[in-house]
């Protein structure tokens, strides 16, 4: 059902759907006489296997245009071009560094953009990827999408994402400091009508689940491990996840952090059998629910919330005790839990 309604917004190449999106942010050139949009890019190399893919960034002294190609071949070049790097903006046309302090500027400005410059599309099953620069209908379809998102939103302004960001905890979510103020700004309106489109899917299954008569406690459990699936789907699909290794990396990649990333990947929810795609995470939740519910049948467990050092059992009877210990402000649990969190009560707000 999804995929009807969403695939207007993912045009398919060669009858197949793109895993990816490539996007880079951009900032302006600060160098005298010089008003080149640079994109920012840290990585271009796409992919070291079989199917070599890199990326190309020139720049024209002349016009100020900056172009990206991505190309493939069997020997990637030497002395690829980045354009950022430590926080700095280098510009192609003009070879000026624009500071890391001026970036952050532009970024709380609201002048840092964003450029589709190339998709990722599977060959055959397990058979690699091939890499594009993004077409015209590419940029049709996510124009598409971000109206209709502005439809959305003006016809119900509650679903837009306008809660805080943890911009007061710099050391793990960065992208505060360029500007980041809600966590609307970390989702593409693209990924934010899809979730959006996954929401709706869930509560009009949770009402034909009544009207069957299903009992209300399984039509919660159900509903919920549903939920669940598309919270885990939320990791892949941010403007902080990541293309590496040929595949869709989560937001989280960096430790316990939720890090600023110049060139990010758009997945595609409705892929079949790729990372960030619905299906993927569907099969994953329903692994873990398998294992909990087949593996622990003659187990049981108390919970108990105690003083560590005065345990409720007595003397020598365990064989191991195993702690978890504080990490004071280490992990914030709880502003990671947020990216999640945000889509979760929009679904669940009836339930619990």
């Amino acid at each position: 059902e999804a995929e009807k309604r969403l695939s207007k917004y993912y045009p398919k190449k060669d009858g197949k759907y793109p895993i990816a999106y490539l996007w880079a942010r951009t900032v302006q050139c600060e160098a005298p006489n010089c008003v080149a949009e640079i994109p920012l890019i840290s990585q271009t190399v796409i992919a070291k296997g079989k199917r070599k893919a890199w990326i190309e960034i020139t720049g024209n002294r002349e016009t100020k245009e900056v172009s990206i190609n991505v190309k493939m071949g069997e020997k990637i070049p030497a002395g690829l071009k980045v354009t950022a790097g430590g926080g700095h903006a280098v510009c192609p046309c003009c070879n000026n560094t624009t500071h890391k302090d001026r970036v952050k500027i532009q970024g709380k400005a609201g002048k840092m953009g964003h450029r589709l410059f190339g998709i990722a599309i599977p060959v055959g099953e397990r058979e690699g990827k091939e890499y594009r620069n993004a077409a015209l209908e590419d940029f049709y379809a996510f124009s598409d999408a971000e109206n209709e998102w502005l439809k959305v939103i003006e016809k119900n302004p509650d679903l837009e994402l306008n809660e805080s960001f943890p911009i007061q905890n710099p050391r793990e979510f960065n992208s505060g400091l360029y500007g980041t103020f809600k966590w609307a700004n970390i989702f593409s309106p693209r990924q934010k009508l899809s979730l959006n489109h996954y929401s709706s899917l869930i509560k009009e299954y949770q009402s034909t689940l009544q009207t069957k008569g299903i009992e209300k406690n399984t039509v919660k459990a159900v509903i919920s491990a549903l939920t669940l699936g598309i919270s885990n789907l939320v990791h892949y699909n941010t403007n902080q996840s990541t293309y590496l290794s040929e595949g869709m990396i989560s937001c989280f990649i960096a430790g316990n952090a939720m890090a600023m990333r110049w060139d990010w990947a758009e997945s595609n929810p409705i892929v079949s059998g790729y990372v960030g795609g619905i299906d993927f995470s569907y099969k994953k939740g329903f692994e873990a629910i398998s294992v909990l519910v087949n593996g622990f049948k003659n187990y049981g467990t108390s919970v108990f919330q105690n003083d560590a050092t005065k345990l409720n059992l007595p003397d020598d009877s365990a064989d191991l005790f195993f702690t978890d210990p504080p990490y004071y402000d280490v992990i914030p649990y709880a502003d990671l839990s947020d990216m999640s969190y945000i889509w979760l009560k929009r679904m669940l707000k009836d339930d619990f």
